[in-house]
């Protein structure tokens, strides 16, 4: 009896391993599948090609729609006067910058004066919009995030003649053909907005900076694969904006890029991903604010976007595999099985350092992207003068510790009802609505660098 009851155990342990590597093996193949779509999508022919993308003008400089750049802002943030310096070189010869700030008292605003005080030359129009006049509180919207009222302002006290609105955060810092080529598939009449994506390059090589930047690189295949779009760099028209009422449908969410495909696809309207538009942000976190950054974009697709039991099947399934193939390691090894043991280690091993590989291929995915089709014709140009090329990515350290850590996070992420965001507390609602829990101007003491948007 007992001889029989050790042989089902051991072919339990057996069969509970060869799940494991399989899981292992078919979550790497996945992960590969979107990672290499995402490096074919970013160098492949068409986006190294001198020629212009579909819509675009054959010289794009002749489309030079007038454009506002809305940068809201809560807080002076560390990147800001990068950000800025940015924002002026602009290649573009069309555009004024509108800034939206809680009130007269946020200490942005006096880098902002600051700055401007300081560019004698800059012939840059530039406008402030305040949510608020000193204590009075009373226009602010308690059913959407202070990000999307900000935007909903900017929009609302706009001249008519702007026809582009192109939306930017404080921690990036943009290459000077960000806005060009961000507006330049708006030519073709069926896009009716375009995105960019987010890279983060910190200095401090910390736990926190090193986990945000590792989710945020393997979160791009997924968003491009999916059609998420990024607010920190989107570009929409007036007559987009007005004929899908996207701010009416702002007044109700909580962030304003990831409704936009479905709200585009009902007016049978294209949202065009941007291959050279990538932003980075050299800004450093805690891993505590990382985790809680990270929940909060999870939380954005979960309540907007149809992609949300994907992303969270993919991090549950990625956790219950790290997780069960350790279990079974130890497991295996308790019971001296130590063939198994072997192969389930070096399972574990190719897995994580495959990982790492991916990372490494969705790095030069975006070094290649961030090439425009100018650049690409020029072979004289050095590779150590375009984007990334010596830039530290993610390695074996951030992808374990992001691969643990993901899936508690998007957990969190599913269950939550409440959520903070640059010192404001929002409740879920039922039937995916928010409330604004209270509302105060911004104070010094509430956090900054984490997360540059409102």
């Amino acid at each position: 009896m007992k001889m029989a009851k050790r042989e089902i155990q051991l072919e339990l342990r057996i069969i509970f391993s060869w799940i494991i590597l399989v899981a292992l093996l078919a979550l790497l193949i996945g992960q590969s599948v979107l990672v290499f779509l995402y490096f074919g999508f970013m160098v492949g022919r068409r986006a190294q090609s001198s020629e212009p993308l579909d819509g675009e003008p054959s010289d794009r400089k002749n489309f030079a729609p007038s454009t506002a750049v809305i940068l809201c802002l809560r807080g002076d943030d560390p990147s800001l006067d990068a950000c800025l310096k940015s924002l002026i070189a602009q290649d573009f010869p069309n555009f004024e910058i509108h800034f939206v700030l809680d009130s007269p008292q946020d200490p942005a605003l006096k880098t902002i004066e600051a700055f401007l005080n300081d560019q004698t030359d800059c012939r840059i129009k530039t406008k402030t919009i305040f949510l608020t006049e000193g204590s009075d509180t009373s226009a602010i919207i308690g059913t959407c995030s202070l990000k999307n009222q900000a935007l909903i302002a900017a929009i609302s006290a706009a001249e008519e003649t702007i026809e582009v609105f192109a939306l930017v955060d404080a921690d990036g810092v943009v290459q000077k053909n960000w806005l060009s080529d961000l507006i330049a598939p708006l030519a073709n009449p069926s896009v009716g907005a375009t995105t960019g994506s987010r890279w983060f390059a910190p200095r401090e090589r910390n736990p926190g900076s090193i986990v945000r930047q590792t989710w945020n690189a393997a979160a791009l295949p997924q968003m491009n694969f999916y059609n998420i779009p990024w607010g920190g760099a989107l570009a929409i028209k007036r007559s987009t904006i007005e004929y899908c009422e996207l701010l009416r449908h702002w007044t109700t969410g909580f962030c304003e890029d990831t409704m936009l495909p479905k709200i585009l696809a009902e007016k049978n309207y294209e949202l065009a991903q941007v291959r050279s538009v990538i932003v980075r942000s050299t800004e450093s976190t805690t891993l505590w604010s990382a985790a809680n950054w990270i929940s909060r974009q999870l939380l954005t697709v979960r309540l907007h976007h149809s992609s949300w039991p994907l992303v969270l099947g993919h991090a549950i399934f990625s956790g219950v595999c790290l997780i069960g193939a350790v279990i079974a390691v130890f497991w295996c090894a308790w019971n001296q099985q130590y063939m198994q043991t072997t192969r389930l280690a070096m399972a574990l091993l190719i897995f994580l350092a495959g990982n790492v590989v991916l990372l490494q291929v969705i790095q030069m995915a975006n070094r290649g992207g961030a090439i425009t089709p100018e650049e690409s014709t020029n072979r004289n140009k050095e590779i150590a003068d375009q984007p990334f090329a010596n830039e530290r990515g993610p390695g074996f350290y951030g992808a374990m510790l992001t691969q643990l850590l993901y899936p508690l996070i998007a957990i969190k992420a599913a269950l939550m009802r409440k959520v903070e965001w640059r010192g404001i507390t929002y409740s879920i609602l039922p039937g995916k609505k928010i409330s604004m829990d209270g509302y105060a101007p911004y104070q010094e003491s509430s956090q900054t660098g984490t997360d540059a948007s409102l």
